[in-house]
């Protein structure tokens, strides 16, 4: 990809937790965390529009090659519904998702606790649907099998034991397990999962099983 020129979204956009603010005149505002990553250095901005009434808030990141990068957009409002566009290098990308946020900053919030991929589909069709009544979705897992990359890492370290390679290593290995969620998180059913509502993820050891 890097060879070509051409800037390619490899992961995301990953919608994080909404973080709590406040604007001028003292009124509760959401800020939205949104994770991408792509294989040339860049700069990236998250346009969210209200669907309602066409204000558009945004958040921009300079975002290195083949590292994941966060967005901070603030000044959302509270109970409405946005569609995301993501810029790069001040070009719009043709992907455009969907999201609400919450209707309080306080603790009345639907979560959907998901460990199967077979949910995937049926949950991101109803993600599609707008007010889908879901606010936020927690991973429990890595949503990959990191058993594989365990194995190279192990393999890589046993060949290459000379401290001299410390560097190196440690970057190979950390791109070792950043393909694993590369993949994992580029299906269809997933993309439109993590763009369309707050995701948290949980680890847990049969990941690396």
């Amino acid at each position: 990809l890097g060879d070509t020129g051409q800037i390619v979204l490899r992961v995301g956009p990953v919608l994080g937790p909404f973080q709590c603010s406040y604007d001028r005149y003292g009124v509760p505002r959401a800020v939205a965390t949104v994770l991408v990553e792509f294989n040339l250095s860049c700069k990236v901005k998250c346009n969210c529009v209200d669907v309602l009434s066409g204000v558009t808030c945004s958040g921009c990141s300079l975002v290195g090659t083949s590292r994941p990068s966060i967005c901070q957009v603030a000044g959302l409002r509270l109970g409405r519904r946005y569609s995301m566009h993501v810029v790069v290098n001040e070009v719009e990308k043709n992907e455009q998702t969907w999201f609400h946020t919450p209707d309080s900053l306080g603790a009345d919030v639907n979560i959907c606790f998901m460990n199967s991929p077979t949910l995937h589909v049926s949950l991101a069709k109803r993600l599609q649907t707008p007010w889908n009544g879901l606010d936020v979705i927690v991973h429990l897992g890595f949503r990959s099998t990191l058993r594989s990359a365990v194995q190279d890492a192990a393999l890589v370290l046993f060949r290459c034991q000379s401290i001299k390679y410390h560097n190196d290593l440690k970057d190979r290995i950390c791109e070792r397990y950043r393909e694993e969620y590369r993949v994992a998180w580029s299906t269809p059913a997933m993309r439109v999962i993590l763009a369309s509502t707050s995701n948290i993820f949980t680890g847990c050891a049969r990941s690396l099983l």
